[in-house]
């Protein structure tokens, strides 16, 4: 039995990543700014020094649109963050002050590391996936915005873009065999057929009563009515099995805007999701009778609900 557990620990120390001497050391350096999660995370906190920040800051105004949605200009945030990243981690491993040469840019070997460490701090591969290919993305801004000041040559630029594009397409295939992990695991958590069914006859019996007491008893202007009205969001999950993005992120135009009648029924359009730009809008269909709850809720979200911020009376998010 001892000898089996000695294998196992093997085993799964071979699948851990092996850094260098200087890997180790950058890795240390750069744990503490992946703590936290989302807007919780410290990577956003980063600070590279004046002329770093100042690049980057010029570099973020080169990828946000001003005229896109929220969700595109927190997108923005977050691929500003991975260029940080990137910098932070080549920077720690310069053992000069003269960071605006921007010489530590053509480290290769250390480079060459960067997936290691991101899987050693914890990062699933899509996500190692997504900071080099924003790595690449940097540098090939900056080879086409050069600095006056910078010593690194265009040659050595498209010498670091090369090897980060090594590394991105070694990467496919262990984002691949981690994808196909993740489908089966979720495939294991599948909600069962019965269930699903179960959940819709409750939520449609339910739903034109809560309507009803949310019309007659409701407070006006209380922010939690807004929850109550879930049930519908929850109906529509177990029909489609959308993501909750979808849901949240609808908007009364949208609603108002369906594509239909009384006979056939009603399509609502939902373009603002985490996977438009892949499969496009997000369909919806409502029967009529589903249809008129959206209206009632229309109604009463107008009398009873406080509208939420980035959203007015008639064209802000649904729920």
């Amino acid at each position: 039995m001892k000898h089996l557990a000695l294998k196992e620990e093997s085993e799964e120390d071979d699948t851990k990543p092996k850094l260098g001497k200087v890997a180790r050391r950058v890795h240390r350096a750069m744990a503490p700014y992946f703590t936290g999660k989302s807007r919780g995370s410290k990577i956003r906190g980063i600070v590279l020094g004046a002329s770093l920040d100042a690049y980057v800051k010029d570099y973020g105004q080169f990828i946000f649109c001003p005229e896109g949605t929220s969700k595109m200009q927190e997108n923005a945030v977050s691929k500003i963050s991975r260029a940080k990243v990137f910098l932070k981690y080549l920077t720690l491993s310069w053992s000069q002050v003269t960071y605006w040469t921007w010489e530590f840019l053509f480290n290769i070997p250390l480079l060459k590391s960067y997936p290691a460490v991101l899987r050693k701090a914890g990062l699933a591969p899509t996500t190692i996936s997504l900071y080099v290919g924003q790595a690449i993305s940097y540098v090939e801004y900056f080879r086409a915005t050069p600095l006056k000041h910078s010593w690194i040559t265009s040659g050595q630029t498209v010498v670091v873009i090369r090897e980060l594009r090594k590394l991105s397409k070694d990467l496919s295939r262990t984002v691949l065999g981690h994808q196909a992990l993740i489908k089966r695991d979720k495939g294991k958590r599948l909600v069962a057929q019965e269930d699903l069914a179960t959940c819709q006859a409750l939520a449609r019996a339910k739903i034109p009563s809560l309507l009803e007491d949310i019309e007659k008893r409701a407070p006006p202007r209380d922010p939690k009515t807004r929850y109550r009205f879930f049930y519908l969001a929850v109906y529509l999950s177990s029909i489609y099995g959308y993501r909750t993005g979808v849901l949240t992120r609808m908007r009364v135009k949208e609603v108002r805007a369906a594509i239909g009648d009384q006979e056939t029924g009603y399509l609502i359009n939902v373009m603002e999701h985490k996977t438009v730009r892949k499969f496009g809008a997000a369909q919806i269909y409502l029967e009529a009778e589903e249809y008129e709850w959206f209206r009632t809720w229309l109604r009463l979200r107008a009398r009873r609900v406080c509208p939420r911020p980035g959203g007015g009376e008639g064209h802000g998010p649904l729920f």
